[in-house]
């Protein structure tokens, strides 16, 4: 009991550092776009594996790559002998990233003996500007192992805030060990065969200011919010791991920079390779090369197919070719501007205004709905840009109000019976002078026509001073 206590204070404490920004879409790596949005690595494997990768011209040849509507596929040579390396796509983002939520929905990996199978994050200068491992696996492997690889001074707390088993706190594998910090699922539906027979899920990974946390949802399970498009990871509950403690995770001194989105599918190598490693998971194969080489058919299954990868960004997010959004060209708006008679008059009350058509509302000059499409402009443009401002003095209306329509409309009882306090001003707003409490009235609700002029006047004033803040002065 008492256990089980401390367990869930942790994980609560833990709970209460996943970050609640909301999160906007950065980059849709989409199945029109997927393979354009990678380079095609063709390097000789880092990790000694016996692999041939392809570009994507000699990938497309041999029927490795496929796209449809809702998805992309890729995988390895599964007809050849491969004496010399079997041949694999590895494919990584052309763009770099500094932080953000990378949510993966994966339909299908690579499975089988022989196999190393990753989807990770890894920065240029490694193990300096680190490595996150998102999915990975070796073999007949059962449950993902998420790890870091770091430089020196990097190290994780071993609880708190996940749910999966700690394996290493000591994230440096500067010293030769390239073991890293992990954390291992404990469900067998997170990777492999497991995860193939429920059609996939989502991994969801957020990189944060202090922390990076990993998520899985199978099939079944996929919140909501991911789904609309709106991820919200402070709902989604104790994360697989979390990756938090005596490591710098931004700012200049991060242990993880400039690092770029990989998907990998190797062969034998440093870790499927070991002879102990494949004897333990692929008993009575014989070594892990010569069973790779010579057993193309076993390979069939050992393909990624994507519905989407999605990376978002909170509060503008940070990637490393991020530059400021282009300004708002001004010729075109001072174009519009000094097309626009200056005010010939001083002072407008919503009564003064008439449709801009025959189409429009009845004569009365209280309306049910206005919009700044009813009015007219003044008939002869001014040819001089120094008119300054975009409001509603700068219309005129569409015919002078007959007095018979004024009067039947000062005669409604509604109107009439309506105090100045109620209805408010109708002297227009001066510049950077603000909206007046008594404009919202008791609200949109009302049907009589003093609640509808209320509504004309603040949707007037709210288009004086929207066209104020887009226009600006013009030079």
């Amino acid at each position: 009991m008492h256990y089980t206590t401390l367990f869930s204070a942790g994980l609560l404490a833990g709970l209460a550092d996943i970050a609640t920004a909301g999160y906007d879409i950065q980059d849709n790596y989409a199945p029109s776009d997927f393979f354009s949005m990678f380079s095609f690595f063709t390097g000789s494997d880092p990790t000694g594996g016996l692999v041939d990768y392809l570009d994507q011209g000699s990938a497309q040849g041999a029927g490795l790559l496929s796209t449809t509507a809702n998805n992309v596929r890729w995988g390895v040579d599964s007809t050849n002998q491969a004496p010399g390396g079997r041949s694999s796509v590895r494919l990584t983002s052309n763009k770099p990233y500094n932080g953000g939520l990378f949510i993966l929905d994966v339909a299908h990996m690579p499975t089988g003996c022989g196999t190393w199978p990753a989807f990770w994050l890894v920065g240029p200068d490694w193990p300096n500007q680190g490595e996150v491992d998102i999915i990975e696996g070796v073999n007949a492997q059962q449950t993902n192992e998420m790890t870091l690889h770091t430089g020196p001074g990097c190290s994780i707390e071993s609880s708190g805030g996940f749910v999966g088993d700690i394996l290493n706190t000591g994230c440096d594998v500067t010293g030769g060990d390239n073991t890293g910090c992990g954390i291992n699922s404990t469900s067998t539906e997170s990777y492999g065969s497991g995860l193939n027979g429920i059609q996939g899920g989502v991994y969801a990974t957020e990189w944060a200011a202090d922390y990076i946390a990993i998520w899985f949802f199978p099939r079944g399970s996929i919140p909501s919010d991911i789904a609309s498009g709106n991820p919200n990871p402070s709902s989604w509950g104790a994360p697989l791991s979390k990756f938090a403690g005596g490591c710098s995770f931004s700012g200049s001194s991060s242990h993880f920079k400039d690092m770029n989105i990989v998907f990998d599918t190797t062969f034998c190598g440093q870790w499927a390779g070991q002879d102990d490693i494949f004897s333990a998971t692929c008993p009575g194969k014989g070594s892990c090369n010569s069973y790779v080489a010579s057993n193309p058919t076993a390979f069939a299954d050992a393909y990624w197919e994507v519905n989407s990868l999605k990376v978002y960004s909170s509060d503008g997010g940070s990637s490393s070719d991020d530059s400021p959004s282009p300004s708002k060209p001004e010729a075109p708006i001072n174009s519009i501007v000094s097309q626009i008679a200056a005010p010939s008059v001083s002072t407008w009350s919503m009564a003064q205004f008439q449709p801009a058509s025959t189409n429009g509302p009845a004569a009365s000059p209280v309306y049910s709905t206005w919009s700044m499409e009813q009015f007219q402009p003044v008939a002869t443009p001014s040819a001089s840009p120094s008119v300054v401002w975009l409001s509603a003095e700068n219309f005129e209306p569409a015919a002078t109000p007959s007095p018979t329509s004024v009067a039947s409309a000062a005669a409604q009882p509604q109107a009439a019976s309506t105090t100045t306090e109620e209805r408010g001003s109708t002297t227009p707003l001066a510049d950077g002078q603000p909206i007046p409490a008594s404009f919202f009235g008791d609200g949109e609700g009302g049907n009589g026509s003093a609640s509808r002029e209320r509504r004309h006047r603040r949707h007037a004033a709210l288009h004086r001073r929207h066209a104020r803040d887009l226009v600006g002065v013009a030079s």
